[in-house]
């Protein structure tokens, strides 16, 4: 500290100025993590992704606010480590992943859900671990993902009846199921995701043209029907209004 001050006694005023400043916020933020004694912070490494330094230092500056009080909207910007760099995924990024066999076409709806079979309620480092569905309607496919580290595809080799044409919403449940809006084929699909792999379970069908859909907690499907200018409700794949 004593070099510090002799290295900023030779410069301009401004300079100390702005190093006064600095030396300050450095100090506050010391005394802040000596207050914060109570908070404990475990670090951990889980398969291919680990939490770093960096996301302490993140949970300190954007989680801890000055009344004391544990903000569940805040966000904190994710390490490096933890995301290996892919933080918002591109045309390139699909490509490293699928080998040219899927390539991004009038991108659509997308779904997020917490599967119930990932859950572990005795383990907190599986709580970030989430499925996400992608809607890819000019493939006429679904990308999601299988775990944090791998991705699948339905449609590149459906026929028949499983094939999608056009498809646009997409919702999904924490118990497994997930229903899409196939547009072209005048349907809602419903699929079911067992754990890693979405299986085909049937299809609400004497639609027109639906562009989207969405489901509740308590599993009832909501329906865009869009060209017949009306909105559906089904439970357990019957309609109930």
């Amino acid at each position: 500290m004593e070099f510090l001050m002799r290295f900023i006694s030779k410069r301009t005023p401004n300079f100390q100025k702005m190093f006064a400043h600095r030396i300050k916020a450095a100090n506050g933020l010391f005394l802040l993590s000596q207050k914060i004694v109570s908070v404990k912070i475990r670090l951990f490494r889980s398969g291919a992704h680990f939490f770093s330094c960096l996301l302490l230092i993140s949970y300190f500056f954007f989680l801890i606010v000055p009344d004391g009080k544990y903000d569940p909207t805040t966000l904190v910007f994710p390490s490096f480590l933890h995301t290996y760099g892919v933080r918002k995924a591109t045309a390139k990024h699909l490509f490293l992943y699928m080998q040219n066999r899927v390539k991004v076409r009038d991108p659509q709806g997308i779904a997020a859900t917490r599967l119930d079979v990932w859950d572990n309620p005795k383990e907190t480092k599986d709580d970030d671990e989430i499925t996400v569905y992608g809607v890819n309607s000019g493939q006429d496919v679904v990308i999601y993902n299988t775990s944090m580290t791998g991705i699948a595809v339905y449609g590149l080799y459906e026929r028949g009846e499983r094939r999608l044409n056009r498809p646009h919403g997409i919702a999904a449940h924490r118990t497994g199921d997930v229903y899409l809006a196939d547009t072209g084929n005048n349907r809602v699909v419903h699929f079911f995701n067992p754990n890693r792999e979405l299986k085909w379970v049937g299809e609400l069908a004497g639609l027109s043209a639906p562009r989207d859909v969405a489901i509740s907690a308590d599993r009832t499907v909501f329906v865009a029907d869009t060209g017949n200018n009306r909105v559906l409700v089904f439970r357990d794949d019957k309609l109930i209004q």
